[in-house]
């Protein structure tokens, strides 16, 4: 059951590393909990960049999790099937029962 604060579903996913003989890896990423959360549009940090006469979009969300959730930078998220690149791990003081991530929306 949701708490009504946290209406979203968000899994969070970890980088995986399959090393085969000869030394090659592959790497890949897997799912390490699916969490509760509040997933917002952050309009004040989206912004427009240029790079080489192109036109990028950076799109910035803010999700909001209980502050027992244990998430890295090394980490992402999946929501709605969009990927969410974590930038800013919260609040590292852990004051509070919530925390908020602030996340870059990757262009696949």
């Amino acid at each position: 059951m949701p708490y009504t604060r946290l209406p979203h579903r968000v899994v969070i996913q970890s980088i995986t590393r399959t090393e085969f003989e000869g030394g090659a890896y592959t790497t890949s990423w897997a799912t390490a909990s699916t969490e509760w959360a509040n997933v917002q549009y952050d309009a004040s940090a989206s912004k427009e960049t240029y790079d080489q006469e192109k036109k990028q979009q950076m799109t910035m969300f803010k999700v909001i999790m209980r502050q027992d959730v244990t998430l890295t930078n090394k980490q992402r998220l999946l929501y709605n099937g969009d990927i969410l690149v974590v930038e800013d791990e919260g609040d590292p003081t852990n004051r509070g029962r919530m925390k908020t991530i602030k996340c870059r929306l990757e262009n696949t």
